[in-house]
């Protein structure tokens, strides 16, 4: 069936007249008193997240708003401004997830119930002292749930775990710190934090909290070229070889992360070469590389959108090198990858610019799975730069070593998490009673990580338990939703 481009106009209209309802139900919020737009509505969000903000509107003074819906709000990019919206303004009572039951079973979204107040008409100070608690019920709500219960839950002033229920309470004033970086609010993982997170999370960061920093604290995190027309940048062996073109005009590249089996990028696993001259025409005159660029222009490559802006259309900008490279796409492998040959890199992958251990080590594999989105299918995560600038590492001030000194790690293939961690999920025995065996030279890295956080045995074990729980999770409810 083919897809009615007046379809995607119409719910495009539809987007652009909820928005402007928005902006009239909070006058001063996201407009001035003249209609000039003084904060921005994610364009790119759904439907769902302007009737959050509609129908709080519609409650009286005394009203109290509860919504069952969609949970990705608390973790994607565009939930940020609804986020920043309820700091600013909405006493949240409660966020309420459950893991043993779907809200409802014929839907394939994962939703969570929240309890709000009534808006307050003007953003201050007021609700900096505010606590949101975040409730996930290990158990049917009809199993567990009473008034006396959520009266009790709706008080609680301190986290819970329980065998039957988990709360973690946080602080409004905690959560714009955590959600702010640079001079902006860029949202946070509410849900992968608060209601996801295994309990070694919630240790690690009690642990790690004077020797944990936020990476986009300390490292530059930007995504590698985006050719706008990889047909003509990248080449194959052949193809340059066919047309000739000069050795200086073509640098290796990669452009996946399954291109390298070890975390020390070869050369000689590269598949591609990328086309780069900054040169003028008559600088080239005569050369192989003039013909290829003519042939470009036949094709009419210079007359796309992507590229007819820049001055010299065949010309790839490209600034710092940075030797650490995170992938944008995961699967099972613990894949972060180490590019001291400079060699060019595709947007597929992060460029970091600092070379801190602890961003190799199992500990990033946990915050990726709980900071990442899996909302690509087939079980695949996805890491944005604006996720892994949330990650946490460990100082250099308490961690100085180079990832180099593990020649052996670098260099040799890298497996699959289960096997890394030394946890095998198809066993008989859950995850969670197995003992992890670890690699030995992952586990002397991850060793020098835990020390810096001074993790006992047991809580080094729940790590991996945790990592290789998260991923199984992951991936088997990928399968399980290809079966249905």
């Amino acid at each position: 069936m083919i897809a009615d481009p007046r379809e995607k106009m119409v719910k495009s209209d539809y987007k652009a007249l909820l928005q402007e309802v928005i902006r009239a139900d909070y006058p001063g919020y996201f407009t001035d008193i003249k209609g000039r737009e003084i904060k921005q509505i994610d364009k790119k969000s759904d439907l769902y997240v302007y009737f959050y903000l509609h129908t709080l509107k519609l409650l009286n003074s005394g009203g109290i708003h509860c919504f069952i819906c969609s949970n990705s709000w608390l973790d994607v990019g565009y939930g940020a401004w609804m986020q920043e919206f309820i700091l600013n303004r909405v006493t949240v009572h409660l966020i309420i997830d459950n893991q043993a039951k779907r809200s409802f079973a014929s839907v394939d979204i994962n939703t969570v119930i929240t309890v709000m107040d009534h808006p307050l008409e003007k953003s201050g100070t007021l609700l900096t002292n505010n606590n949101m608690r975040f409730i996930v019920f290990k158990k049917a709500f009809e199993e567990i749930i009473s008034a006396d219960s959520m009266y009790n839950l709706s008080e609680r002033m301190n986290k819970l775990f329980a065998d039957d229920l988990r709360v973690v309470v946080k602080k409004y004033s905690e959560l714009w710190q955590d959600g702010f970086i640079g001079d902006k609010y860029e949202g946070d993982k509410w849900g992968g934090k608060f209601l996801r997170a295994p309990k070694i999370f919630f240790t690690i960061l009690e642990k790690g909290k004077d020797n944990l920093v936020r990476l986009g604290d300390v490292a530059e995190v930007k995504f590698g070229i985006k050719t706008g027309c990889n047909e003509f940048f990248y080449l194959t062996k052949e193809e340059t070889e066919k047309w000739g073109i000069e050795e200086e005009y073509l640098k290796p590249i990669i452009i996946s992360p399954r291109e390298s089996k070890s975390m020390l990028i070869k050369e000689e696993s590269l598949k591609r070469l990328s086309f780069i001259c900054d040169k003028e025409k008559k600088e080239i005159a005569g050369t192989n590389c003039l013909k290829y660029i003519n042939w470009g222009e036949e094709q009419k490559f210079n007359e796309r959108r992507s590229l007819s802006s820049r001055r010299i259309w065949w010309q790839l900008s490209k600034n710092n090198f940075y030797k650490t490279l995170w992938p944008m796409i995961h699967n099972e492998r613990p894949g972060v990858f180490i590019n001291n040959s400079e060699f060019l890199v595709d947007h597929n992958l992060f460029e970091i610019s600092i070379n801190n251990i602890s961003i190799y080590s199992t500990l990033m594999v946990l915050f990726r799975e709980l900071y990442g989105r899996c909302n690509l299918g087939q079980g695949a995560l996805k890491t944005e730069g604006i996720d892994i600038k949330k990650f946490l590492i460990v100082s250099s001030e308490f961690i100085d070593i180079d990832i180099h000194d593990f020649d052996g790690l670098i260099n040799r293939d890298i497996k699959s998490i289960f096997i890394e961690c030394g946890l095998n999920p198809k066993c008989e025995i859950p995850i969670y009673e197995q003992v992890p065996k670890p690699l030995p030279d992952r586990k002397v890295l991850d060793d020098l990580v835990f020390d810096a956080l001074g993790l006992t045995k047991e809580e080094r074990e729940d790590v991996y338990r945790a990592v290789c729980q998260l991923v199984w999770n992951r991936l088997r409810k990928a399968e399980s939703m290809k079966r249905r």
